[in-house]
């Protein structure tokens, strides 16, 4: 299992955007420290009180040179053509893989704001047919030298990337996805997936890896490079005890999960391709139930560690790979706290469990079923017949 902390750098009312962003480096390079595996932030554009990082290809190299072995995951880039070019995508990601030295991962989507997508005059029509031929193309420039391309929106002559990637054959690629189809297309074209059950509950997750692995095993069967690996992605906050940690974050997490599902409800009128959001929006009142949000909706983790491991331990029994913790919108020494509880009690127990000390009652009861059990053995073995 590896371990994501995913940040939008969302910043809090009277701090100034430079403070958000230091604080956003300092917690990264505490998450480095602590055994968090992978760094990643979406595109955010727009986003007035929400979130501030519309630049992650910029902010994340000074990252590289601050951090030691945690990589960075872009989660997403976006690939309509109007905000993002997809081979500027290829050159920037390039880049990135060598000043990182390997520590860089592209994960890519189509947008799901309109605030993004009529702000850079996208025609959301095709967002998704722009985002499957931009990955095509990208794969090209990755793979081929050189490469050429002629699609419906791309028609690139014959050009060599400049530079090259330094993973072999590229860096691992992955699609945000939180629809059936959109996860069956993600496993057919090799890609990892980052998703989330967007409060929709735990069948939805385990549905969600079913389709997924489905299609990405087949993939693989064929011959294809695949980037076989699902990350689920939650809203989080570790406190020393659950009741602090609702206290801290649970309302703050209610009205920034409102906002979200609001956003969602207007993207799902505009288009036909983005229906499956009506689900989102029909949960209404369990939006605001934390109960439900905590326990039942696969998406919001809040409590001390032990909930935590009992949380995530579901996520790896469904076949989940990574499981990422959002961990924002909250006083920077709240989100450096949960950082330090979940990188010291958490991560442990499924990265080396036999390291982790237990506790002695523990032990004590377990010492004790040893004994027990091997007086049995004893006595069954003084009781048996003679050999023959």
């Amino acid at each position: 299992m590896k371990f994501g902390f995913l940040s939008e750098g969302d910043p809090r009312p009277g701090q100034t955007y430079s403070q958000r962003y230091w604080d956003l480096v300092e917690e990264v390079i505490h998450a480095d420290k602590m055994g968090f595996d992978v760094f990643g932030s979406s595109e955010q554009h727009f986003a007035i009180g929400v979130a501030s990082i519309s630049a992650p290809e910029c902010f994340y190299p000074y990252l590289f040179a601050k951090t030691e072995r945690i990589r960075f995951r872009h989660a997403v880039t976006l690939l309509p053509f109007m905000i993002n070019h997809p081979l500027r995508v290829a050159e920037r990601i390039a880049t990135q893989d060598i000043l990182s030295r390997g520590r860089i991962e592209l994960g890519t989507g189509r947008g799901n704001t309109m605030l993004t997508l009529r702000g850079f005059g996208v025609d959301i029509e095709t967002t998704r047919d722009q985002w499957e031929e931009g990955i095509d193309l990208i794969k090209a420039a990755f793979t081929s030298d050189p490469f050429t391309f002629e699609g419906k929106f791309f028609n690139v002559p014959p050009r060599s990337l400049v530079p090259k990637p330094i993973q072999d054959p590229y860096p691992p690629i992955f699609v945000a996805s939180t629809g059936p189809d959109s996860l069956r297309r993600a496993g057919q074209k090799g890609l990892g997936v980052i998703t989330s059950a967007v409060e929709r509950g735990w069948s939805y997750v385990e549905d969600a890896i079913k389709v997924y692995r489905a299609e990405a095993d087949a993939a693989e069967a064929s011959g294809m490079h695949v980037t076989n690996a699902i990350a689920v992605n939650t809203t989080a906050h570790c406190a020393h005890t659950t009741q602090k940690a609702i206290d801290e974050a649970g309302a703050v997490i209610i009205k920034e999960r409102k906002l979200a599902g609001d956003a969602y409800a207007r993207l799902s009128t505009i288009s036909p391709d983005y229906a499956y959001m009506r689900d989102i929006a029909a949960l209404g009142d369990a939006m605001e139930n934390l109960d439900y949000l905590r326990l039942e909706s696969g998406s919001i983790i809040i409590g001390d560690p032990d909930h935590f491991i009992e949380q995530i331990q579901k996520f790896e029994a469904m076949g989940a790979d990574e499981v990422w913790f959002r961990l924002d919108s909250l006083p920077h020494h709240m989100v450096m706290q949960s950082i330090e509880l979940i990188g010291r009690y958490v991560i442990p127990q499924f990265k080396d469990p036999r390291q982790v000390v237990q506790h002695p009652e523990i032990m004590r009861n377990r010492l004790k079923a040893k004994r027990a059990e091997l007086a049995r053995l004893k006595e069954e073995a003084a009781g048996a017949p003679a050999p023959v």
